[in-house]
């Protein structure tokens, strides 16, 4: 969900990096951006929902935008 993201809005590039990166390195990208997003003077309101899963038999956390 967060590689469709950053390659509709950043690049290709950086998609494909997200794409290729381990768990740990994705969760710091996903909350950079998010910090990005809920600080940014965007004329356009952003917000982040918090959703907790139960998925391959482990509980996980999600944001959606």
């Amino acid at each position: 969900m967060m590689e469709e993201f950053i390659r509709k809005n950043i690049s290709d590039e950086y998609a494909d990096f997200y794409e290729q990166s381990n768990e740990k390195d994705k969760f710091q990208m996903d909350v950079s951006i998010l910090a990005i997003l809920a600080f940014s003077e965007n004329k356009q309101p952003v917000t982040a929902k918090k959703e907790t899963v139960f998925s391959e038999g482990k509980i996980k956390t999600r944001y959606i935008l």
